[in-house]
């Protein structure tokens, strides 16, 4: 958090260097974390790779996701942080002050313990990431998790009306309204990060916006 004491409007904004996004070091689940913490952070996005080769789904997924680059050049530009850590399993990174009362939360799948994450390497053709067996450790392994968003203290936000909309932004779709959290369903690779970068508004808010459209 005193990171983002130090930064904001006036102050200048902290760049945790450039985006990986596109290149073969990183996994697309790694792509999506980093897009999300940037975006949390409100910090400069710059592209770090040969545009040429960025894989399509990824480039329109993340890189040219407007939704997630409106969180990270909000109007406010009051940068988030992490809220909570929860072991090897995962973490939640918060933005609780967007210009419209809104709030953007990253939940973070870490990819398990330190030892997997690094032992997961890319074969050398650079097509697909492999996996090593470690011990008792199978890394690669597909699981399912649900983790729990709590509105409230946690995150630092609370819808004013007591129902929040939550969006998936990556998804690009809307997960219906809650009252005091919201559950996020994640199809996670043992070793790899992953993350899904959600933006919460007060429903009556949501509604209004909707009915003004019609």
């Amino acid at each position: 958090k005193f990171l983002a004491t130090v930064s904001g409007q006036g102050k200048g904004y902290n760049d945790p260097d450039m985006l990986l996004i596109g290149n073969t070091c990183i996994p697309d689940g790694a792509a999506r974390l980093q897009m999300a913490v940037w975006s949390i952070l409100a910090a400069p996005l710059i592209m770090g790779n040969d545009l040429r080769l960025v894989p399509t789904p990824i480039r329109d997924q993340v890189l040219l996701n407007e939704e997630a680059i409106a969180i990270d050049q909000d109007p406010l530009g009051i940068p988030g942080y992490r809220a909570s850590n929860k072991s090897d399993v995962a973490e939640l990174w918060v933005r609780p002050k967007l210009a419209d009362g809104g709030a953007a939360v990253a939940v973070v799948y870490k990819g398990g313990s330190s030892l997997t994450r690094a032992r997961l390497e890319r074969n050398p053709s650079g097509s697909a990431w492999t996996t090593r067996k470690i011990g008792a450790v199978q890394l690669g392994k597909t699981k399912k998790l649900t983790l729990h968003v709590p509105f409230g203290a946690e995150i630092g936000w609370s819808p004013p009306s007591g129902t929040a909309s939550v969006r998936d932004i990556y998804a690009r779709t809307s997960l219906g309204e809650h009252t005091s959290g919201v559950d996020v369903s994640l199809t996670v690779t043992e070793g790899i990060p992953e993350t899904v970068l959600l933006r919460l508004s007060d429903a009556a808010d949501s509604r209004a916006v909707s009915d003004a459209r019609k």
